[in-house]
């Protein structure tokens, strides 16, 4: 996310390229708080990654509170190097480790952000609770629901021979992971289901840069879905986004993109995102909510989705898919009517 935040940062603020500093490892990070300890560091905006200040803090105590060989204790950070403002960005990706970071922070004003501080699980809700107290959380103007949510249900035509227990129960990566292995059988059907699916409610729809984003569980779906849809539509910029691709090349400029919850769910401001179709079987409410939160109003994008009587009625949608033979499938489904309650 470090390259967002700096493009961003420099888009709001009139700044010169010193005045932000993008933490470069270990080694940079002892070198600010030296020059800080000087007098001589000025940039008024740090960019830091979460695994950056988390060495950072077990070098602090392992050695049993000597900060060695960083020359600032954490406890005393911020205000060595002047900082009045510590943002923490999509905190629940790492949420042991940010609240952790907040026991050392120490300055004027801090801010966590998210947009699903309402985790499925009670133990980590919480946990989220006492770190973040409801009293001190703001909450999102919210407004007129834009997205469209829809459940697309399909069966097996032999419901057992697809696999997709883990060791802890359901695996949606199991359960891709057999079908890529029944090649012959299963996953010729399944590619044309999800082909006709993106085909339907986006390729045949779809205005001038409009884009979308397929989820899947595992890299190698990803990879034979890109195969085929790049055969099916050379006329498409058809990509893959997963964690060797390139951010704006790959996912960005792509108008038909295959990715994961991991590599795409998350902090991806995708322009004219019109369709989202997740394959996936997830139960956690963060992830859901997260993915469904990929697109935003298209008018952000291009001001004719306020004014053409044509572009005004479109609606970007998010889609996912149930497997009516999985029990699993269906709690999930029934999971998400209660997640996505009141729209998007």
């Amino acid at each position: 996310f470090v390259e967002r935040w700096k493009d961003e940062i420099f888009e709001t603020f009139v700044l010169e390229p010193e005045d932000v500093v993008e933490v470069q490892g270990t080694a940079h990070f002892i070198a600010i708080q030296e020059l800080a300890l000087i007098g001589e560091f000025e940039a008024k905006f740090i960019i830091i990654t979460t695994r950056t200040y988390q060495k950072y803090l077990e070098a602090y105590e392992k050695n049993s509170g000597d900060p060695s060989p960083y020359p600032i204790p954490p406890h005393e950070l911020h205000e060595v190097l002047g900082i009045g403002f510590h943002v923490k960005d999509e905190f629940h990706m790492e949420h042991h480790l940010n609240h952790h970071i907040e026991l050392y922070t120490s300055c004027p004003k801090t801010l966590a952000l998210s947009a699903t501080m309402t985790p499925s699980d009670p133990n980590l809700d919480m946990m989220y609770r006492i770190a973040y107290p409801i009293h001190e959380r703001m909450v999102g103007a919210g407004g007129e629901p834009f997205i469209v949510v829809t459940a697309l249900f399909y069966r097996f035509h032999k419901p057992g021979i697809v696999k997709y227990k883990g060791a802890k129960g359901y695996s949606h990566i199991a359960f891709e992971q057999s079908l890529i292995s029944k090649k012959s059988s299963i996953l010729p059907n399944y590619i044309k289901m999800v082909y006709d699916v993106v085909k339907r409610r986006f390729i045949d729809i779809k205005n001038p840069k409009e884009t979308c984003i397929v989820f899947c569980a595992t890299v190698d779906l990803c990879v034979i879905m890109l195969d085929h849809f790049k055969k099916k539509h050379p006329e498409l910029n058809v990509t893959k986004y997963t964690e060797e691709d390139d951010y704006q090349k790959d996912l960005i400029d792509g108008e038909l993109v295959f990715s994961t919850v991991l590599s795409a769910g998350t902090a991806v401001d995708k322009p004219l995102l019109r369709f989202v179709l997740m394959t996936t079987a997830i139960n956690s409410r963060q992830s859901n909510e997260q993915a469904k939160g990929r697109p935003r109003e298209l008018w952000k994008y291009d001001d004719r989705y306020k004014t053409d009587p044509v572009l005004k009625e479109v609606r970007p949608e998010f889609a996912y898919l149930v497997n009516a033979d999985i029990d699993k499938h269906v709690q999930y489904h029934e999971a998400k009517v209660e997640f996505f309650r009141g729209g998007g």
